[in-house]
């Protein structure tokens, strides 16, 4: 017979899981001081500087960014929402006028950038809002 054993898998803490994440992704991080086994500081690709600090099984994010009010809604509670006022081969932002016109069924191009044809959009590419279906 042979004797079993209940070994428990030690469990990873939150910032051990964060900071895994940003190896993986070639982010630079560091510990910071006051509290090096629980908080993460590291900067995104544009800059921005995050704080992340344990916080039972997550973590709380601060940022050293400054940002406006509308930008603080739109981040926390999303841009709201538009609809296509254009004709059946282009779309029109009912709240920004942005006019992207159809190529196909499943693609548009910015009539007002360069051209970069992308997907159909959940989204205006102008404003971020979201497209409702009517």
């Amino acid at each position: 017979m042979t004797p079993t054993t209940n070994s428990v898998e030690p469990t990873t803490s939150a910032t051990d899981r964060l900071r895994t994440l940003l190896d993986e992704r070639g982010v630079e991080w560091m510990p910071i001081a006051w509290n090096p086994k629980r908080e993460t500081f590291y900067h995104t690709s544009n800059g921005v500087g995050f704080c992340a600090d344990e916080y039972a099984d997550g973590v709380k994010i601060y940022t050293d960014a400054t940002i406006t009010p509308e930008q603080a809604v739109a981040a926390t509670l999303g841009r709201g929402e538009c609809h296509d006022e254009g004709d059946p081969s282009d779309f029109l932002c009912s709240e920004c006028g942005a006019r992207m016109y159809i190529d196909t069924g499943e693609t548009y191009t910015m009539v007002d950038s360069l051209e970069n044809i992308i997907e159909q959009p959940n989204f205006c590419p102008n404003c971020g809002r979201r497209i409702k279906e009517d």
